[in-house]
């Protein structure tokens, strides 16, 4: 698994997205040379609950250009919503998710700004919940919607070492949702749209 530069512990959510985000993120965008991405704009909106928490976006414009809205925008395409603790948990290297959340979103090996993804995520529209069961603790929750829509709906659930399997590339997702380490509840049709985005974001090694 390729290498990224982790955060600093305790780092604030105005730093993390208004300094880390870009700079990392930036790096990918170099490393990975996207093209074809003229006259896009992918919007990724995070809204983290809780005391220290907040909403903003992430605009990648032309595949180049990285924009960060606090406060967020009123129609993002993506929008991705969880505690202020399973916001630090996902971004940490040591916690039990091991930071793979950060790493298939700011890996350049699995980076997602391409033309065909970005015509798989504007078209599509629902929300989906992930739930990672954790030993000991209370689950890592995590519901995202693609362009507001909140149908169809599902939630997915998996055990810790399964997710990590998976994100790490052990494991295709695929296979994973066959031999029954995903667990489906709902309608199961966005995840069947998005699996083009599972594949490239879970199925490379570093």
């Amino acid at each position: 698994m390729a290498k990224i530069e982790f955060p600093k512990e305790g780092i604030s959510l105005k730093e993390f997205f208004g300094q880390y985000v870009p700079d990392a993120l930036g790096k990918a965008i170099k490393e990975t040379n996207i093209q074809g991405m003229d006259g896009t704009e992918v919007s990724l909106q995070f809204n983290v609950i809780g005391d220290g928490g907040g909403k903003y976006c992430v605009k990648v414009i032309d595949g180049k250009k990285i924009e960060v809205v606090e406060g967020g925008i009123p129609s993002p395409m993506i929008e991705i919503e969880n505690s202020v603790a399973d916001w630090r948990d996902s971004i940490s290297k040591d916690s039990e998710l091991g930071g793979v959340l950060l790493e298939q979103m700011l890996d350049p090996s699995r980076f997602q700004v391409t033309k065909k993804n970005y015509d798989v995520m504007k078209a599509a529209k629902g929300k989906m919940e992930i739930q990672i069961v954790r030993p000991g603790k209370e689950p890592f929750r995590n519901i995202t919607r693609f362009n507001k829509g909140d149908a169809p709906a599902a939630v997915i659930t998996m055990q810790q070492q399964d997710f990590k399997d998976i994100a790490g590339g052990k494991i295709d997702p695929q296979v994973a949702f066959m031999g029954g380490k995903i667990k489906v509840k709902g309608d199961i049709s966005l995840l069947i749209k998005l699996m083009p985005l599972a594949q490239g974001m879970m199925g490379k090694k570093g």
